[in-house]
């Protein structure tokens, strides 16, 4: 094999793993927002629901742009953060009825969304993804609730998404870690027991 057949076949491989690693973690985004959004706290003003979607759009483009920092990977930090943003979901919602303490249940699912980040991704990818939480929380806000603040907020989101895409361009290939199906096991099962207890589906 020469030389340049090689070196072909060394950057298609990445390449064509690139498509499945990126829908790998599309997937983790989507099921923390199923989770903490829908499920978690369903009752939101529809105000809030547009500044969740701004924070979604956000994460998108700050997972999937280009990022200048050196893969360091370090499994044990991640597993004890992530253990510890789960546990602290789990207490939050056991102390709380979260139906009728709205900042408990956000608080809860921001919880729950970081210890899933932390375990599933690390704390690289989480650190990128930070900045999103913020018009999650100005949605709590009373004041901002309502249709047209939210409204005002997914604009804004969609337009610093679009700098942050033209700026930095899309994530090149290896940007993103491959996610082993079975580090899904841990924050699946623990989420699932937020979810049930903070829902009142167990006395």
């Amino acid at each position: 094999m020469s030389a340049s057949s090689l070196t072909t076949s060394q950057v298609s491989a990445p390449a064509r793993a690139g498509v499945p690693v990126a829908s790998q973690h599309l997937a983790v985004l989507g099921a923390i927002c199923l989770l903490c959004t829908a499920v978690l706290v369903p009752d939101r003003p529809p105000g809030a629901w547009l500044w969740d979607a701004g924070a979604v759009v956000l994460a998108c483009a700050l997972v999937f742009s280009r990022r200048r920092q050196p893969h360091i990977d370090d499994r044990d930090l991640d597993r004890i953060l992530g253990a510890g943003g789960l546990a602290s979901a789990g207490w939050i919602v056991a102390q709380w009825d979260v139906a009728f303490h709205p900042a408990a249940a956000v608080l809860a699912a921001v919880c729950l969304a970081a210890g899933v980040l932390f375990w599933m991704v690390g704390t690289r990818e989480t650190g990128w993804l930070a900045p999103s939480v913020l018009p999650v929380l100005l949605g709590t806000r009373p004041a901002l609730a309502a249709p047209i603040p939210g409204a005002v907020g997914l604009t804004v989101c969609l337009l610093v998404s679009i700098v942050i895409a033209w700026r930095w361009g899309p994530a090149p290939v290896g940007q993103l870690d491959a996610l082993p199906p079975l580090r899904l096991v841990v924050p699946a099962a623990a989420a699932v027991a937020v979810l049930v207890a903070a829902r009142g589906w167990i006395a």
